[in-house]
Parts: structure tokens; sequence; C-alpha cells
């Protein structure tokens, strides 16, 4: 039998502390690859439409540069939220807000396979080039997570790597040459999984970069749609 689309980077995966590795070793010249992804991710920030004193949460702060941002969008009487596995990138992330002279976060280093947050507590999470590390399994496993943190009618706003349509796109090929080259990414679709959690109102848009994503926003309904 031939493995589903789902399963076909099946063995290839990184293991979590090759990913740590790699994210600790990169945070020391990520702005060059904020140079790819950051004009994405700002778009993300916007869509989140985050309002002074929302409860936010991000998964996979990198170097804090949409973390920052959201800071500045929330204010100073409001506790903002992040989590990396990497604790290089946190340190980085939290030197930038010292800098800009924030104290008003909490940054872990956790997983967001099992977030250390209770249930129905934060309006917004957002992230960025995160999910795409994972295999589906992990996948399903951080989207069931977000449900559970988000209060009602909470939003999420998630950009990830992709493509126009499940045939396979270069970074497909590179990702089966060395999973470290993306580190670890490799283009998904993640707009189903979301639905299967229970998430409503799904959009799925599509860029067409030179690294190609899928900006999605969705939100958690007032009661659990019925199967």
């Amino acid at each position: 039998m031939r493995p589903s689309k789902q399963d076909e980077y099946r063995g290839r995966e990184l293991t979590d502390q090759q990913v740590v590795r790699i994210y600790d070793s990169w945070s020391k010249w990520f702005f060059i690859i904020e140079l790819l992804q950051g004009r994405r991710r700002k778009e993300g920030v916007a869509l989140a439409r985050v309002q002074p004193d929302e409860k936010l949460l991000e998964i996979g702060v990198g170097v804090g540069s949409s973390f920052l941002q959201f800071m500045r969008l929330i204010g100073t009487k409001t506790i903002v939220h992040g989590i990396d596995v990497s604790p290089e990138m946190l340190k980085k992330t939290s030197n930038l807000l010292v800098k800009n002279g924030l104290t008003n976060f909490d940054l872990r280093n956790a997983d967001a396979r099992s977030l250390p947050y209770e249930s129905d507590y934060f309006d917004v999470a957002f992230s960025s080039y995160v999910i795409d590390l994972m295999p589906s399994a992990g996948r399903a496993k951080v989207a069931a997570e977000l449900f559970r943190v988000l209060n009602v009618g909470g939003r999420v706003v998630l950009v990830n790597l992709s493509k126009r349509k499940q045939r396979q796109s270069i970074y497909d090929y590179l990702y089966r040459i060395s999973p470290t080259l993306a580190g670890g990414c490799r283009p998904i679709h993640l707009k189903e999984t979301l639905e299967q959690v229970g998430f409503v109102d799904v959009v799925r848009e599509y860029r067409a970069d030179l690294l190609p994503v899928e900006i999605i926003t969705a939100s958690k309904p007032a009661a659990r749609p019925l199967a």
C-alpha cells in the first residue's frame, strides 16, 4: 500500500532534539530568514486584528519580531504569552522586549502539542512557520490544543509553508533530500485539520511567493458544531 499524503514524509521527520539544535543555531542569524518570512508574518499579525488588553498566545516566538508587534498593540496592562522549543530563540525575544522597555510578557520553553495553559483562556492565538515542522499527527494535536486554550469566539491566525494544491513542490523535494535545508519545514495544508477539531469560519489564503505560504484564519464557536 502506498503511503497517504499525510504520511509521505514518515521516517524523514526531524526529532524534537534536532529541531531544537537547528533553531538554537539559527537564532544567531535569523534576520536573514526574516527577509523571506517577514512580509507574510506581518500580514498574519494584521489579520489577527488584536485589540488593546486582549489575551494573546504566540506559538513559536522565534527572535520576537511578531511578538513585539503584538505587545505594542495590546499595551502594557495585560501579560502577553509566547512559547518556543528553542531556549536561544526565547533569549533573543526576551532581550528584544527588554530593549524596547517592555516587561509584561511570559515566555516559556514549551511544546505546542501540549500547551501549559488552562482551557478557554486566550482571545487570540498566532503562529508562523512552526506547525509545518510537524508530522500530521503532531499538527492535529496542535490544532486541538489551540481549540482548547481559546475562549469562545477566540480566533487563530496561522502562517504555514504551503503549496497551491496537493501536487509536489520544490520544497517537498528539498525536504526529501535533507529535512534540515528548510529547518524541518515542508509544505502543508491545515484548513481541514482545523475544521476537524471544531474551528469554524476557516479561511485559507494562498500566497505564491519565493517561500509560498498559506495564511489561515479561524474562530472557536460558541458551541461545538453537531456532528
